[in-house]
């Protein structure tokens, strides 16, 4: 199946939310608006039971619009938090357009997501979005047991609207995809599917191509090549000339170093300038 970015913006909005964005907030969405599983207290003391490669680990990219630099982006496994009687993963994805870009788009981005340390599937998410003049925030809370969400999502009026809905078990959000995706084997010219809940039920395909050596600003890596579909969030259309491509270390980390949309006049790149530990 071949995609089609339906604008310009939609890709660069993807992109930061993939990895995806800042500490800037709208600040009339934060009172009265909290997500439920901010809750979930941080375990303490030892952990006892085998960590991934990502734990603690902070990934900090560089946008790029053909060459010019359009903002700055970082992914943060910080902490370990009691889902219940689980241990789980909290990741924050923050993003910021640079200040040449926010005359024209201003992105100030954040989305939260926590995934079970062992299944690696999600218990929810949370974003706090400001792209231009479109602002919200939002959360999503995945119960398993009874194969279903509940969600709320509060506009820049203030306003706030409740759903909920079911799902066909165990899902992953866009945030947490990333991360189990670095979970899988990835034999050149394989496919895998992933279900994934937005407030809708789709499914990622994640196309692995190839290996290659790219260049990093730490020199040449080699790394494998995939292409996640990304049928959902009104990001892409099916149709033609449009593609998403990840780029991952070939090593057991399996780390992004860069992700590139194709839009209609070039292309969008995060790449990542600085991997550290908190």
């Amino acid at each position: 199946m071949k995609l089609e970015i339906i604008n310009q913006k939609s890709v660069i909005s993807f992109i930061f939310s993939f990895l995806i964005s800042s500490s800037v907030y709208a600040e009339n969405l934060n009172s009265a608006f909290s997500c439920p599983l901010s809750s979930f207290p941080e375990i303490t003391g030892e952990i006892n039971f085998s960590t991934k490669p990502w734990h603690k680990e902070k990934l900090d990219y560089e946008i790029y619009w053909g060459f010019i630099n359009v903002g700055q982006s970082y992914l943060y496994s910080d902490r370990i938090v009691l889902a219940g009687t689980r241990p789980a993963y909290h990741f924050i994805s923050e993003a910021r357009s640079s200040s040449f870009i926010d005359n024209f788009y201003q992105v100030r981005d954040l989305n939260e997501a926590w995934m079970d340390s062992e299944t690696l599937y999600s218990y929810g998410y949370y974003k706090n979005i400001k792209e231009g003049k479109y602002i919200y925030a939002e959360w999503v809370l995945y119960d398993i047991s009874s194969s279903s969400f509940t969600a709320q999502r509060k506009n820049k009026d203030g306003e706030i609207t409740e759903s909920s809905g079911l799902i066909p078990g165990p899902v992953n959000d866009v945030l947490t995809s990333l991360y189990a995706v670095r979970t899988k084997n990835l034999d050149e010219g394989s496919e895998f599917s992933m279900p994934v809940n937005t407030k809708k039920n789709w499914t990622l395909i994640v196309k692995v191509h190839k290996r290659e050596k790219i260049k990093t600003p730490a020199g040449k890596v080699r790394c494998v090549l995939i292409e996640p579909r990304i049928l959902e969030e009104g990001i892409f259309i099916s149709k033609k000339n449009a593609k998403l491509y990840v780029w991952l270390t070939d090593d057991e980390a399996k780390i992004p170093v860069m992700i590139k949309a194709e839009i209609f006049i070039g292309s969008v790149t995060a790449k990542l300038a600085k991997r550290s530990f908190q």
